[in-house]
């Protein structure tokens, strides 16, 4: 099937949400606390409303969508922060009033965010700019295993390339095997795990793998071997699946 890439507009989250959170499933507590009330219409339309206003309010952040050339239909998209110019501050994750059930919910929201970030901002802290971090990939599961996936990544690692830029993103099992093709490199596994004050809740049992680096980890010496094997099979890579159409 043929896709083509496009701007995401702000209309098109009503359609997107549902068929994103459908592809996450439930199986991620993270991904339940994030987005709380995900199951409903009523939560949809904040996350909804959450991103919409994260795309308008951050103007280094690019959202991407792959559109089914045959039917017009939205089959993925991705969206990518390019750091070119200074650092963001380590802040807390916050969002609207109403974005989760009370206080504690929003506490242990953020519990589970510093420790899924804090591998990504060790990054930012080690590393110069420009860095582009890979926040969300997601393809639409009647457009799983269709080649749109290795599209998206292909436009996101270009950008990279053209800003010689460090690229990081944090990969579920799931994603792992795409992002491995692409030339990363697993610099950690880990789990997200806010801590004893939340041993009651529901434990997160998949492993995340991540940050991972393409480009200017060469200058680093205790890598550099393996990362110019990893740079150019990603070369030949893109040049021989990526360009070939899907």
């Amino acid at each position: 099937m043929a896709y083509r890439l496009e701007e995401v507009q702000d209309s098109d989250f009503l359609y997107m949400v549902p068929r994103m959170l459908e592809a996450f499933g439930n199986g991620y507590e993270f991904t339940n606390t994030l987005y709380p009330g995900h199951e409903t219409k009523a939560g949809q339309s904040k996350i909804v409303s959450r991103l919409v206003a994260v795309k308008n309010a951050i103007r280094n952040t690019h959202w991407v969508k792959a559109v089914a050339t045959a039917s017009g239909e939205i089959a993925r998209f991705a969206m990518w922060t390019i750091l070119d110019k200074e650092k963001p501050p380590e802040l807390d994750l916050d969002g609207p009033m109403g974005t989760r059930p009370n206080e504690e919910g929003k506490e242990y929201c953020r519990a589970m965010h510093r420790v899924v970030m804090a591998e990504r901002r060790r990054v930012i802290r080690d590393n110069d700019l420009p860095i582009l971090i890979l926040n969300m990939m997601t393809v639409f599961t009647e457009h799983q295993r269709q080649g749109v996936g290795t599209l998206l990544l292909r436009q996101s690692l270009q950008t990279a390339d053209d800003l010689h830029a460090l690229c990081t993103v944090d990969a579920t099992p799931v994603g792992k095997k795409l992002y491995l093709r692409g030339g990363f490199v697993v610099q950690r596994d880990f789990y997200v795990d806010a801590g004893e004050k939340y041993a009651d809740r529901p434990k997160d049992t998949h492993v995340v793998h991540g940050p991972t680096g393409i480009r200017e980890r060469l200058n680093n010496k205790s890598l550099c071997f393996f990362m110019q094997r990893v740079l150019r099979r990603d070369f030949d890579f893109r040049l021989t699946t990526l360009l070939q159409p899907s």
